[in-house]
């Protein structure tokens, strides 16, 4: 879940031509899931960031290797599969499976395809194909490909989760936003304001920046699904930006301060937080679990083009590190699990951006860490949740197995291993024994020991 590229663009836009946002106290409302009143809390993060950041732990892969004149864009991440489009004649939507080590086209043909958003075994993406923009699907377990919408309009910024599909739409003239139901395929208008930005999806919340309210004003949205209930959560008479969604945990780029910051407001307490306070500017959020990375400035050099890095901030720890400080541009970072993408144009040529990945607590100093100890608590956490024994036992037994192989030093084994457990927790998903978000977090955690063990190969 993060900000698109045309949206960051508009951020930089804003950043050197617009107006200075009002440094005012903030009134929030925002919806709660137990309440029917609206609260509004602000607290600002009082740790002081301006000391030495230290850089995050871990190992970096270079994902593509394209020659000059070529350019790879917005990456997006979900488990084993990067996919992003590439800016050739005839872009395409292009995916590569961390777990195989190989790389496909998805929307091979001579039109255009950008904006790729995956979920599980689906990328969405938009499609010029017919002439102007519509959403097409991919399904990478049935092989097949579905078309989503059917109007002839500008479409912009699709994001999925699970069955629901959201973007940006101009058939009536303005930029509203929909949705799509793909379990019933139902579409249905979100927004009447007609001033939307990039939507953002997770589990029954939809959120977007919204201008009604005026330019240089710019707030955040959101649209509860389940109760069709829309809620303003930002009041400040500033420009607040791409909102991205995990959890509980709403983030976006926030102009109050006269420059870009990173803010976050949790949904369950009900508080705002400030999570950046350096002076440059810091944009892009993308957010998963306690972890949010972003495009950061703190470190330009002079010249008409500043350098940009990336910068995560670790919500469980309090500790905001750095991830990539070439001296070149990073952009439009993405994170799941661990494993953290962005686009770079280190080679220096302009024309020239390849897709990297971050794989966070694989340096040389924590890569000795046997993940045996990573298993240990996965089985735990698995005995803890109210499972079916039969379930427990299966499950319980395949990370057993694992353990013993890496006990004998049998890391090929224990991969093995580790891959059929994973198959085994999408099954008990299917089978509705295990919710989807345990299946989320058991999944991410395998994965983690996994990079313990090995390291992608470069493409």
């Amino acid at each position: 879940m993060k900000i698109k590229p045309g949206l960051l663009i508009s951020v930089l836009v804003f950043l050197l031509f617009g107006s200075v946002g009002i440094t005012a106290a903030t009134e929030i409302a925002i919806e709660t899931e137990t309440k029917a009143s609206t609260e509004a809390v602000t607290e600002i993060s009082s740790y002081d960031r301006a000391q030495e950041v230290e850089a995050a732990p871990g190992v970096e892969t270079q994902v593509t290797t394209s020659e000059r004149v070529t350019v790879h864009y917005c990456p997006a991440i979900y488990g084993d599969k990067i996919v992003w489009y590439n800016s050739t004649t005839d872009a395409d939507v292009c995916m590569y499976d961390l777990s195989t080590s190989t790389m496909s086209n998805i929307s091979a043909n001579e039109f255009d395809g950008y904006d790729p958003a995956v979920y599980e075994d689906r990328i969405v993406w938009i499609d010029s194909r017919n002439g102007y923009p519509e959403i097409y699907m991919y399904n990478l377990s049935t092989l097949t490909e579905r078309r989503v919408t059917n109007f002839r309009s500008y479409k912009i910024g699709p994001d999925i989760y699970e069955d629901i599909i959201v973007w940006v739409d101009m058939r009536n003239g303005k930029y509203d936003i929909y949705m799509y139901d793909l379990s019933t395929s139902g579409e249905t208008r979100i927004t009447t304001s007609g001033l939307t930005q990039y939507p953002a999806i997770y589990d029954d919340r939809i959120v977007w920046t919204d201008s009604r309210n005026g330019q240089g004003n710019n707030d955040i949205y959101m649209y509860n699904i389940s109760t069709a209930r829309e809620t303003q959560l930002t009041k400040d008479e500033s420009d607040q930006l791409g909102p991205v969604i995990y959890d509980d945990k709403i983030v976006w780029t926030d102009m109050r301060n006269g420059n870009a910051d990173i803010y976050m407001y949790n949904l369950s307490t009900c508080k705002e937080s400030q999570i950046t306070t350096n002076e440059y500017n810091q944009a892009n959020p993308a957010i998963y679990r306690d972890k949010i990375v972003w495009v950061d400035y703190r470190g330009k050099h002079s010249g008409a083009y500043p350098d940009s890095d990336i910068y995560m901030y670790d919500l469980s720890t309090s500790k905001e590190m750095s991830v990539v400080t070439e001296g070149s541009s990073q952009s439009d970072p993405d994170i799941y699990g661990n494993r953290i993408v962005w686009v770079d144009n280190r080679d220096g040529y302009w024309q020239h951006y390849n897709i990297y990945m971050f794989t966070l607590g694989t340096s040389e100093e924590s890569g000795s860490i046997e993940p045996v100890e990573g298993l240990k608590k996965l089985k735990n956490y698995v005995n803890s949740l109210c499972l079916q024994p039969s379930t427990v036992t299966v499950l319980g037994a395949k990370l057993d197995s694992a353990i013993a192989y890496l006990g004998k030093g049998d890391e090929e084994r224990a991969l093995t291993e580790l891959e059929n457990f994973i198959e085994c927790v999408y099954s008990m998903q299917e089978k509705g024994r295990l919710e989807d978000k345990k299946v989320e977090c058991i999944v991410s955690e395998t994965h983690r020991s996994i990079d313990l063990m090995k390291i992608p190969d470069r493409i």
